[in-house]
């Protein structure tokens, strides 16, 4: 079975640019992405508005991440522009960030600014998200907050006449997914707030909220795990075959993570990793920078756990190498779904039989790009004999032919990197055919 699954975005820019070869020692600048023609006019647009300089301002997380943000709103059937910037003010070093709605006359086919909103809150955009409900879309944004380190969450209503901010909030994240199966969305927000006798003392809070007659009302709430010191990630998935589930990514003190799984049962929204479930949750205890992860794009939510590889039980944890066991929640029990190895920064992952766990060790060769693996015979492994070789060219060295006799192609990635496999005739049970490597790969994509 092949996979694809998300990876960090500077290993999506390394794939897709070309310049040095080994991605262990990468350093890239993030530079906004260059606009579209469309997106030049509804610029210019925007510039005459203003009259005057000004920074577009992205967000920085979710699926809208561009300048302009095109979404038909008002259900017309034409899609409107929607964006953020701040003036340049030469008096001053600071501006408002703003919030601009554009729409396009389509006598004369040109774009104008049809309402501009003094955003009221810090200098960035964290994350854009429209919400169905009421027949109507929403507009749900999270900026930066001066005043703390929490985002602030707004609603925005839009319509012909008016664009309104119909709530705003402190909170650390959000989604919207239609938790309840009723055919509209609702909108669930982390908080941290005040908790028990000390006032000092904070709790991070989930809250589920629904639009209704353009207001908003409060449906349920639930506390989160007290280990978790702040969240990575928010997934909308399912919990077996079609129930509804919000997967967080949660940071637990400096070095590690694990994973809090929302679902709502009856009217109540239950943390399925509470304080009531500490053993379920401490099973879900990885190192920091493990992503839970929909490796078959089922929208269930693999979640991953270490196996150290053979060999390297006694070497520095700097130098470990580990499989990954990927498990699936399934009515309170964490259940294996794959083990993998994967290698993260030339994006690839290798699906490999259970019983390599304790019988395949793997040597990384960072020099020559290359990943091999061994039948495991002992802790000097001197006498192992070698499986098979994954390595990777440059498209330029492998269409040159430069060292590549010895390798099979298994495929070409979306920029630079070619993956090749040699592979070895040792007469062990754990031999494998090109073919057989060929199916147990699968290239990472970006989320």
């Amino acid at each position: 079975m092949k996979f694809k699954i998300a990876i960090m975005l500077l290993m999506v820019l390394f794939l897709t640019t070309g310049c040095d070869f080994n991605p262990y020692n990468i350093e890239d600048l993030l530079l906004p992405p260059k606009l579209s023609d469309e997106q030049q006019y509804i610029d210019a647009a925007l510039s005459e508005s203003i009259k005057g300089n000004y920074n577009l301002v992205y967000p920085r997380s979710g699926e809208y991440k561009s300048a302009f943000i095109m979404k038909d709103i008002d259900g017309d059937d034409m899609e409107e522009a929607i964006a953020f910037y701040r003036k340049n003010n030469s008096l001053s070093n600071t501006s408002s960030l703003r919030i601009t709605f554009l729409n396009k006359d389509t006598d004369n086919d040109k774009w104008y600014c049809e309402y501009d909103l003094d955003a009221r809150a810090g200098s960035g955009v964290d994350k854009l998200i429209f919400v169905s409900c009421d027949n109507k879309v929403y507009i749900a944004v999270t900026y930066d907050n001066s005043a703390s380190t929490d985002n602030i969450l707004k609603i925005y209503a839009y319509s012909n006449d008016s664009v309104e901010e119909i709530f705003s909030t402190n909170c650390i994240d959000f989604t919207a997914y239609d938790m309840n199966l009723d055919g509209t969305d609702e909108i669930i927000y982390m908080s941290a707030l005040p908790y028990g006798d000390n006032e000092n003392y904070t709790r991070t809070k989930a809250t589920m909220i629904r639009i209704n007659d353009g207001g908003v009302e409060t449906m349920a709430d639930t506390y989160m795990n007290s280990s978790t010191t702040s969240y990575l990630n928010m997934y909308n998935g399912f919990v077996g075959n079609n129930t509804p589930a919000i997967y967080l990514d949660a940071q637990i003190g400096n070095r590690f993570e694990g994973t809090e799984i929302l679902m709502v049962i009856g009217n109540e929204l239950v943390n399925m990793m509470s304080d009531d479930s500490v053993e379920l949750f401490l099973n879900t205890y990885r190192m920091y920078g493990y992503s839970s992860m929909d490796l078959d794009s089922d929208k269930i939510y693999e979640i991953p756990s270490f196996i150290t590889v053979p060999g390297y039980e006694n070497v520095s944890e700097d130098e470990r190498l580990y499989y990954i066991n990927w498990q699936n929640y399934e009515r309170g029990e964490l259940v294996k779904k794959f083990i993998t190895y994967v290698d993260y920064p030339f994006g690839y992952l290798l699906n490999v039989p259970e019983e390599w766990l304790s019988k395949v060790t793997v040597k990384l060769d960072k020099e020559n790009n290359e990943l091999s693996f061994y039948e495991y015979k002992d802790a000097s492994n001197e006498s192992a004999k070698i499986l098979f070789t994954i390595k990777v060219f440059t498209r330029t060295d492998w269409e040159s032919q430069k060292d590549t006799s010895a390798y099979n192609l298994i495929t070409y990635g979306g920029g630079q990197l070619v993956y090749t496999c040699k592979v070895y005739k040792n007469s062990t049970q754990y031999d494998v055919s090109l073919s057989d490597v060929t199916n147990m790969f699968g290239l990472l994509e970006s989320h």
